[in-house]
């Protein structure tokens, strides 16, 4: 199955807009990213794990409003009270966030009580 841009058929080149007598440096330039996993994690209101012990590629959960914390491929953004946003280039930054799922759930992921859940 091929990945299809939801800007495939919206796409077109070119400059538009007032850029007649600008320098290119001081010009935007917009591209689409599509390599990249987007997750939102969310902890729920029983749960009982704190939120600066969970670190995803060696990133600790930001737990004040507008903050950020990232390296050069994973970011997480904090959205919202026990709520963030997870932007990766790491294939495999499912199964990390999995496993942390597994490890600090009790009990395990597999049975009834759920502290965080993901989505994609």
């Amino acid at each position: 199955m091929n990945e299809v841009s939801s800007l495939n058929n919206f796409e077109k080149n070119g400059l538009y807009g007032n850029y007649q007598n600008k320098n290119e440096s001081d010009l935007i330039v917009i591209n689409e990213i599509t390599n990249i996993n987007i997750y939102q994690l969310v902890k729920f209101k029983s749960g009982s794990l704190e939120a600066t012990s969970i670190k995803i590629d060696d990133q600790i959960l930001p737990v004040s409003q507008n903050s950020v914390s990232g390296n050069a491929i994973t970011r997480i953004l904090w959205s919202a009270p026990n709520t963030w946003l997870i932007t990766s280039s790491d294939n495999n930054i499912n199964k990390k966030i999995l496993q942390i799922l597994h490890l600090n759930s009790t009990p395990p992921l597999n049975g009834k009580k759920r502290i965080l859940t993901v989505t994609k």
